[in-house]
């Protein structure tokens, strides 16, 4: 039975034309001393047009735009017996790669070889909504609603008369009344704490819903895309993009360490 390599990854990328080439030598190049021949298929889907080229030059000429790319696919077939075909394809859903056909040790170096190379090379998108971004806010809108309670707590009017000399007192009114008075203060800091929490528990709750989900997913995409094809005009507005992601992770870091500091310093002065 023929070993089979599948790897379905929805990794993000950033695929360059290097990372094309060097796939295309290690792959057509693998058994050149064994002179085993490939046949080699490649097409690039773009928004409104197929094109198959000839060869890997052709495919990276000039005039190819990453913006425009939907899908490339690359498909490996050799004319010799005991190698293994090797298809991989990048789109806008992820990268696949399926090694087989070939003997148990030729799929099995093949496969992971390859695969390694894309984890280390092409995969390796940093920052993405569905990768990291949402999560980053919810933690924002978390540690803001915990610097909002702690600012109430803060604000919040304590008891004069401290609880032990309640206890000794021998005065029931006394103690009734500090007893009622506690009750509202716990029930004033239970709706403190939702009045604080309201926007985490808000924000949270809209990303349960698709619409929303998909209308954040869309803005954060446009300045922290998943899969990026870096071919043509894309070059440069990949490095403009780079730059306003910086911005962005600062800024949001920023707000972060702000909120976090502002809980720290009002818990501590409260506590003291």
């Amino acid at each position: 039975m023929a070993c089979l390599f599948d790897q379905q990854s929805e990794k993000g990328f950033i695929l360059k034309e290097d990372h094309l080439r060097h796939i295309y030598r290690e792959l057509a190049g693998r058994d050149e001393k064994a002179e085993i021949n490939y046949t080699v298929y490649l097409e690039v889907n773009q928004v409104n047009t197929v094109m198959v080229p000839d060869s890997i030059d052709d495919l990276l000429k000039p005039g190819l735009e990453g913006d425009q790319i939907e899908r490339i696919e690359m498909s490996f077939k050799p004319t010799t017996s005991g190698q293994p075909t090797v298809d991989l394809v990048f789109s806008r859903n992820g990268c696949s790669l399926k090694v087989a056909n070939g003997t148990d040790d030729s799929v099995k170096v093949v496969g992971p070889d390859l695969n390694k190379y894309l984890d280390e090379n092409v995969r390796n998108v940093r920052f993405s909504w569905n990768r990291n971004i949402k999560n980053l806010l919810i933690i924002v809108s978390l540690l803001m609603g915990v610097a909002a309670f702690a600012w109430f707590e803060r604000s919040e009017p304590r008891a004069v008369v401290p609880a032990e000399q309640v206890l000794k007192s021998q005065d029931l009114m006394e103690k009734l009344n500090y007893l009622v008075s506690e009750i509202h203060i716990s029930s004033n800091r239970v709706a403190r704490f939702f009045l604080a929490m309201t926007p985490f528990f808000f924000f949270v709750l809209l990303l349960r819903i698709d619409q929303f989900e998909r209308l954040m997913a869309g803005m954060f995409g446009l300045q922290f895309p998943e899969y990026v094809f870096l071919f043509g005009k894309e070059r440069g507005e990949h490095k403009k993009r780079q730059r306003r992601q910086y911005l962005v992770l600062v800024s949001v870091g920023v707000a972060a360490m702000v909120n976090l500091g502002t809980a720290m310093f009002v818990m501590l002065v409260f506590g003291s």
